[in-house]
């Protein structure tokens, strides 16, 4: 027998070629490398997560949207925004497809105080799947938040557009 230790596996290392893999430590995950069992360390499982922002004020069109474009980066753990090509969106990494919480906090000033309507949209791949309303009544700023889940897969991207009617 070449099982030499408690918890040692058998493997084939080549066809008809019986081969031991002793025993991993505690907390080590069996997985594959170049075709045979190896025993490995967890993975990390860092939640990808991305915080962008916008560094100067967006001067929006009264009655139409405005796509934003993200060009600050607070956190971007997995590569999910660029702050050079496609900065209004947001994509989800290759195998981290799934249900994610998706938030938006919008901080609105309405020169003179003017009364009127604000529309955030948040579209997946170019089409819409959420909304959110916010009616200012003759306040110069406001801020509201839109957050919600959502089922993305691998690629999908995210954008925000704002919409006002203020004047």
């Amino acid at each position: 027998s070449t099982l030499t230790t408690t918890g040692d596996i058998y493997y084939a290392s080549a066809a008809n070629t019986p081969a031991r893999l002793g025993i991993g430590s505690t907390d080590q995950v069996l997985k594959v490398s170049g075709g045979i069992p190896a025993w490995s360390a967890v993975p990390s499982q860092t939640a990808p997560m991305a915080l962008v922002g916008i560094s100067t004020t967006v001067a929006c069109v009264s009655g139409s949207y405005t796509k934003l474009t993200w060009d600050t980066e607070a956190v971007d753990t997995h590569n999910i925004h660029s702050t050079t090509s496609n900065t209004s969106r947001l994509t989800v990494p290759s195998g981290q497809g799934g249900k994610w919480i998706i938030s938006c906090n919008i901080n609105q000033y309405a020169a003179g105080g003017s009364s009127g309507v604000c529309v955030v949209k948040v579209l997946k791949n170019g089409n819409e799947i959420q909304r959110a309303y916010n009616l200012h009544e003759g306040l110069d700023c406001q801020a509201f938040t839109l957050t919600f889940p959502a089922s993305l897969n691998d690629s999908d991207y995210i954008e925000v557009q704002y919409y006002q009617a203020s004047g």
